[in-house]
This record gives structure tokens, sequence and C-alpha cells, in this order.
């Protein structure tokens, strides 16, 4: 007769594949709500909610400096963060989704950190010494840019923690 080994831990199974995807789905979907919030007063239209607004507004001044004349404006309505901040969060949407797509590891190298930060930093450099004015599209540009490379890093920390946490298992 063959004795049963019965397994008395109270370690439950870890997928790291599985947390690493539940990790960006999260993400992705924080960043959705994020920028639509952002882009409320596009989405209501004339509906627009007074105190759902001032909630807004207020939450997004926490991250954003918000001056009038760096918002985006279309149709009568604003965004709730400058064109470089709407920028930032679009770009880390657009790469949150795309690292869902097509489940690329996620190294980058620093390189591309330095050159998006650059890029951003000679943009607010060039407007605050009046080498040039304000253009949204530049700054929602670089923001995008800038968004996209640093989500990549976020993801790489988190990933790496997860290591951490449970060093057996490789994510």
């Amino acid at each position: 007769m063959k004795a049963v080994i019965i397994n008395t831990t109270s370690e439950k199974s870890f997928n790291p594949v599985f947390t690493r995807n539940f990790l960006k789905v999260v993400f992705a979907i924080l960043l959705l709500l994020w920028c639509a919030g952002n882009i409320y007063s596009f989405l209501a239209a004339n509906n627009v909610n007074h105190f759902v607004s001032a909630f807004l507004n207020h939450t997004y001044s926490i991250v954003c400096h918000q001056a009038e004349h760096k918002l985006i404006y279309f149709d009568g309505s604003s965004t709730y963060l400058c064109a470089r901040c709407t920028g930032i969060y679009i770009g880390a949407l657009f790469m949150a989704v795309s690292l869902l797509m097509i489940n690329l590891r996620t190294n980058i190298s620093l390189k591309s950190l330095i050159i998006s930060s650059s890029i951003i930093l000679l943009d607010v450099v060039f407007v605050n010494t009046h080498l040039y004015n304000y253009i949204s599209w530049i700054a929602f540009t670089s923001g995008f840019l800038f968004g996209a490379v640093i989500y990549i890093y976020i993801v790489q920390v988190f990933v790496e923690y997860m290591k951490l946490i449970n060093p057996k298992k490789i994510l």
C-alpha cells in the first residue's frame, strides 16, 4: 500500500503570467478612466453635471496647473489637464493598450527615457524662455512620447517588484 502525500501548506498557487497580465489590464482600465475624466466635458456635450465637473476640475488640479491658455479646446469645451499632461496620460494609455494587444516584454533602455525626457524638458524651457510661444500640439506630442516611455518603466518596476515578492517564480 502506497502512502498518499497531502500538501497541507496554505500557500496558494501563483501564476506569474496571469498576475502580469492582470496588472496590465488594471493599469489600462485605470488610465482609460483617468483619460475619460479628462475629456468629460467633451463626452457629456451639453449635459455636463456641474457637481461632477467641479469634482473633476479639483481632482485634476492636483496634478496639473490647468492654465486656461494651455488647455485643449473643442466645440466650446476644454480638457481639465493642459495639452502636455493630456499627452502624457494618453501616451501612457496608448502604450498600455498596445502592450495588452501585442504581449511584448517590457524592457526598455535608459536611452529612451533620456530622449523622451529631454524632448519634454526642451519644450518647457523653450516656452518659458520665450524662444517660441506655447503650441498645444507640440506640448501634447512631447507629453505623449514621454507618457508612452514612462509607462513601460512603470510596468517594469511592478514586474521587478513581483519578482522580489515571489523569487521562485519568473515573471
